[in-house]
């Protein structure tokens, strides 16, 4: 009789501890599946603020230039000039772009691209 209400013990008592165990592995899964997507949440904020700055950089740094290039719309020479030396600095500077062109209906200058013959400007996603 004595082994029987001490088997019932043991058997009630490693019951609770199991059931702990498991409340206490279930806590944990969900605290660490909320700091995981905490995380993700603030990774995922960080990175679209970085490439929103980069796309008013990216904006800031083409209106300069189109505004720059306003004074060599007359000569078609000194506009290639202008556009070549910008790419230069580009790719020597510290601004991320590396690359810089100007085109219109008439007119395409793209550093380092040799146009082919069926290229038309207008049709260009970047264009439109």
């Amino acid at each position: 009789m004595k082994n029987g209400k001490n088997a019932g013990v043991i058997i009630l008592v490693a019951s609770l501890l199991l059931a702990v165990t498991f409340m206490d592995t279930g806590m944990v899964f969900q605290q660490t599946t909320q700091q995981t997507r905490d995380s993700g949440i603030y990774q995922l904020e960080t990175i679209s603020g970085e490439l929103e700055s980069t796309i008013n950089d990216a904006e800031k740094l083409t209106m300069e230039l189109a505004i720059a290039s306003r004074g060599y719309l007359d000569d078609k020479d000194s506009l290639e000039a202008f556009i070549y030396g910008k790419k230069s600095e580009l790719l020597n500077g510290e601004t991320g772009a590396f690359n810089v062109f100007i085109a219109n209906t008439d007119l395409a200058i793209i550093p380092d691209f040799d146009i082919p013959e069926d290229f038309v400007t207008t049709e260009r996603v970047w264009y439109t």
